[in-house]
């Protein structure tokens, strides 16, 4: 079963070609969306964008490591070459 997200957080994981900034009550979602929309970017299209093209920023630590860890832990990084993303951590 996959999330069920809100009509405001599927815009900010299907816009495009934009700098967004998200901001949110704690616990809603905000690093959960930020790391859909990454994997989004980075697998789908016809020209997915390059993950070194992305700045990601979050203000606090532990959101960063979620991120990372939630990143480390996809399918698309067990296969790199399919995708735009490092072969290694």
């Amino acid at each position: 079963m996959g999330i069920s997200w809100t009509e405001s957080q599927e815009r900010v994981i299907n816009a495009r070609k934009r700098n967004l900034l998200v901001s949110a009550a704690a616990g809603s979602g905000k690093t959960a969306v930020l790391v859909e929309r990454i994997v989004r970017m980075i697998t789908e299209g016809e020209q997915p964008l390059d993950i070194d093209r992305l700045l990601v920023m979050t203000f606090t630590n532990a959101a960063a490591a979620e991120m990372r860890e939630t990143y480390h832990h996809l399918p698309i990084y067990s296969c790199p070459g399919r995708y735009n993303v490092p072969s290694c951590p």
